[in-house]
């Protein structure tokens, strides 16, 4: 499913067939199985909500064993996809919130945008997911702070450790672009 969502052009059919393919198969899904395929309903649209909708259900059977990937891949396909199941929504971003120590930097932007977007975050919440990014701040790719800076002006929560070490990177950041151009 993901190979094919690379590719213009691909008839309706076709990928219509590989996602029925998919949920026959999903209950023998690993981790990187339902995220090729999350990645795939991504790309291709809302259209594809109904195949999101058998995916989390089947889904729900092992999402306390899913690491914080999968999980973040389910969040930022319910943000995308606008998934009404707020039920299914909550299950899964509890369930993130137990593991977000896990993701990569990428993902754990991708988690925290999701999370605020789906409107997930409780102080206690904000404060675990707060933590992880702080953690990776000083070395966060220069692509990343935006995003999250972002997302910190939006939350009710303290955010201002978060935002200076953030501003800091991108300080150091712009320290090193400068002395590569002076050179």
């Amino acid at each position: 499913v993901m190979f094919l969502s690379y590719f213009q052009g691909v008839p309706h059919m076709v990928f219509l067939r590989v996602l029925r393919i998919a949920e026959a198969r999903c209950s023998e899904f690993q981790p990187e199985d339902f995220i090729n395929v999350l990645y795939g309903l991504n790309c291709a649209g809302p259209k594809f909500i109904n195949t999101l909708a058998i995916l989390t259900e089947k889904a729900l059977e092992h999402v306390e064993n899913m690491d914080a990937t999968s999980l973040t891949y389910f969040l930022v396909c319910f943000t995308s996809m606008d998934y009404k199941n707020r039920a299914h929504i909550e299950i899964f971003g509890d369930a993130l919130i137990e593991v977000v120590e896990d993701l990569s930097e990428k993902d754990a932007v991708n988690a925290i945008v999701a999370l605020i977007r789906l409107q997930l975050l409780t102080a206690q919440s904000w404060n675990i997911v707060a933590g992880h990014i702080l953690s990776v701040a000083p070395t966060m790719d220069p692509r990343n702070i935006a995003p999250v800076m972002d997302m910190c002006s939006q939350v009710p929560f303290e955010a201002d450790l978060l935002m200076k070490a953030l501003l800091d990177r991108s300080a150091d950041c712009t320290r090193l672009f400068l002395s590569l151009i002076h050179i």
